[in-house]
Formats: structure tokens, sequence, C-alpha cells
């Protein structure tokens, strides 16, 4: 550690700590590559797969480059631009350990369920699912801000469209492999920041083996009321609709007809829905719960850096 990390005042001005890893190009490569042609825009113009459904929006980051979205890298302690100290680290000398460092908004959330999720046939689409998962990550309605954490997701055979995310439903499964209890944290504050959601599968085409990651809807959950105030403690029900999170007016249709979806304009909403899109009780949805967190927990997470997506277990919270 610098020996001048220590005398880091608390009126040095704070450097955001959510800059895109690789910056504009990045973003215009990912945008670019959501609007060429893919096998996941081959089978929706096919008929073959629900309207709504894409390539997997954040799966491509991961995959274009990964190791700058995930948890480790933002566990990792950054450097301020003077090299002579971190960002959003810093020692207590007189107590000789981290100190703490409170942000704008530090939550739990836990993944419940998704009800109603167009799913796909092998015989209709020639893939083989492989398995489902849910992709979730800190968006300010143009771009990521935070590491990518992946939930799986329990696929229930009687009930095709639901997806559960606690091990309990389905014995055998180690709670380990299942991270839906999370913190998010974020030293800004601004109603367009949201929780953005991306349910996902990966599958393998069955006269090809070839592999892939598809979309099959998104969901937005602000972390901030209309008037500036963090989100309260509830359980939330969010619409899920189709496209990818650049997109408008893309609905999630439910079965595999030929053609893009409706014309209603949707976003991120202030209220933790999202705007738009089919309403009622056949409607895809995802439901998710905001928690506040325990003083000691809370504790320890604000020696944690600035922002963050990381799991946590729920006996903690």
């Amino acid at each position: 550690i610098p020996s001048n990390y220590v005398r880091v005042t608390l009126s040095e001005k704070r450097q955001s700590s959510y800059e895109s890893p690789r910056g504009k190009a990045l973003w215009d490569d990912l945008r670019s590559s959501m609007v060429q042609p893919s096998l996941a825009n081959v089978l929706v113009q096919m008929g073959a797969v629900p309207s709504g459904f894409r390539s997997s929006t954040l799966g491509s980051l991961l995959a274009r480059s990964g190791a700058d979205f995930r948890l480790s890298a933002w566990f990792t302690p950054k450097l301020s631009k003077s090299h002579l100290s971190f960002r959003d680290l810093h020692w207590d000398q007189s107590a000789n350990k981290l100190r703490s460092r409170s942000v704008a908004v530090t939550r739990g959330f836990s993944l419940l369920a998704a009800n109603n999720i167009p799913t796909v046939t092998q015989a209709a689409s020639g893939l083989s699912v492989l398995s489902r998962h849910v992709r979730v990550t800190l968006f300010n309605r143009s771009k990521v801000l935070s590491n990518i954490h992946t939930v799986r997701a329990v696929w229930i055979a009687k009930e095709n469209q639901t997806w559960k995310f606690s091990p309990k439903v389905q014995a055998g499964y180690p709670s380990m492999a299942y991270d839906a209890d999370c913190i998010a944290r974020i030293d800004a504050m601004s109603t367009d920041i949201a929780l953005l959601f991306e349910l996902c599968f990966t599958y393998e085409k069955t006269d090809t083996g070839e592999k892939g990651e598809m979309s099959c809807g998104w969901a937005g959950l602000p972390l901030f009321e209309s008037d500036g105030k963090a989100v309260v403690s509830r359980t939330v029900e969010l619409a899920v609709h189709g496209g990818t999170p650049f997109e408008s007016g893309v609905q999630l249709t439910t079965s595999t007809t030929t053609g893009a979806g409706a014309s209603d304009r949707k976003g991120i909403g202030r209220s933790g829905s999202l705007r738009g899109g089919k309403r009622g009780g056949s409607a895809p949805k995802l439901y998710v719960k905001l928690q506040y967190l325990r003083r000691n927990v809370l504790e320890e997470c604000n020696t944690l850096p600035d922002v963050l997506i990381a799991p946590v277990r729920s006996e903690e919270r």
C-alpha cells in the first residue's frame, strides 16, 4: 500500500468507478452486433421462436470482454488518476482496518420467480435448451455500469413457462449453485439507474452442434424513485418484454409467430415496472424482492468497492 494512501482526505473529489472498461468503442461495437444477422434473428423471421427473442446482449458483452465484467475484476482495487492511492478503498490508520465508505444506495435483492416466460420447442426451432439463467447488472439506459452477475434458474417441466431461483424447489442441487440473493451497490444518484435483468438460455443446434446464448426477455428495476429517493424494501412485479435493452416497442409474444412485436413505447419506468407491453395474467412477469440490509451486513458492504453486484447468503442479510 502506498505510504500516502492513508492520507486520503474526505474532501478529495470522488472519481466515478463505473466507467465502461473499454469506453464508447466497445458499446458501439456491441450495438452494431445486435443488428447483424444472427441465428436468433433468423429463427425469429422464420417464426421458429417467439418474436421478442434476441441474441443475449449481456451474454455477448461477456463473450467479447468477459474479464472486464466479472466480479473478480470489480473486486480488484483500482488506482486513482495520480496512481498514489486507490479510488474506492481506504485504510483507517488508527483502527488498522479498512475504512467504511457509504454510497448513494446499497440494497439487497432476491430473484423469486418468473412466470409465463416463452419457451422454444426442439421440433420448431431445431434447438436443444441446455440451461436457463438470468444475467443481472446495473444499467443507466445507455450502458452497463457494473459487473454482470449470473443467477441460475430451475425450470419446472410441468410448468414449462415458470422459472424458479431457489434450490429448495428441486432436491439434489447444491445451494452454492444459485446466487439469487444479492446486493447492489452504486455511488450515484439518478432516476435512470436501474437493475437490468436479462432472461437467457443456452442452446445447442441439434443438426450442427453449434452452441450459443439467446435472450427471451428483459426487465428493469429503477433504484431511485422519481423524487430522487432510493427505493424502499418491497416485492416488485416487473413486466418482461422483448428485444434488447437498446430497443423500444418490441413486444414479447408467448407463441412462435413470425414478425416483430407491437408498437407501444417502452422503457424503464419510475415506479419499478416497465411502461407498455402486455398486461394481464398471461403477461410475462419477473418477481424481485428488495430488502434493507442488517446494520452489521451493511457495515461490511461499506468496505466493498463503490459499484458492485455480488451474491450474499440469505441468512447473512
